[in-house]
């Protein structure tokens, strides 16, 4: 409203000076026309990206519906912290291909947060587990559905010192054949389709 009250007072004083020529009235039609051809380009411009963004914010609903929490899960043989993940997918629709590709969490008191790696238990016998590798995958989770990933702190020698998340990174294929990336609580960002994995 000030750019139009603007406009008019400039015209206002243009027509009333003495030493101003304005020109034919073609010439300020031509002008006009060219003005408001360049405002509905800006106001195309900014609908299209607003829509783009919208759309962009509704595909990554389905991905804010799977939930992440991290819940401590006993100490290891060293006395540190294990922790375990668990992934709920709260929406309507299956999730795919979801891969975790880090996780950092506090191990000991009055200490930062190390990178932990993925690992599994399977009982020898009633008192003897033996420790193994864990899957940071999860193919399908349906609707509803949950998984769990235990964890225990990294060596020392493999940890990151400039990592490029916080707590977690993982990414995650929607069901409409997106694929997105989720670092720490901030929102999902869509990534191009990772090139297929050969053997």
């Amino acid at each position: 409203m000030a750019v139009a009250l603007g406009l008019v007072a400039v015209l206002a004083l243009t027509s009333t000076h003495t030493n101003v020529d304005l020109g034919s009235l073609p010439a300020w039609v031509s002008a006009g026309g060219a003005l408001f051809t360049a405002a509905g380009v800006v106001l195309a411009l900014r609908s299209y990206q607003s829509t783009r963004h919208s759309d962009l914010e509704d595909q990554a609903n389905q991905v804010r519906l799977l939930h992440m929490l991290p819940w401590p899960d006993g100490l290891d043989a060293n006395r540190k912290q294990q922790w375990r993940t668990e992934f709920t997918n709260r929406s309507k629709d299956p999730l795919y291909e979801i891969e975790i590709h880090g996780f950092r969490a506090q191990v000991e008191d009055d200490a930062d947060a190390v990178n932990m790696r993925a690992f599994a238990e399977t009982a020898l016998s009633e008192d003897t587990p033996i420790r193994s590798g864990g899957w940071r995958r999860q193919a399908v989770l349906e609707a509803g559905e949950t998984f769990n990933i235990r964890w225990e702190s990294d060596d020392p020698a493999e940890q990151n010192p400039a990592p490029a998340f916080v707590s977690i990174w993982y990414s995650v294929m929607d069901a409409n054949g997106r694929y997105w990336n989720v670092v720490d609580n901030n929102e999902p960002e869509k990534v191009p389709r990772p090139s297929r994995r050969l053997g």
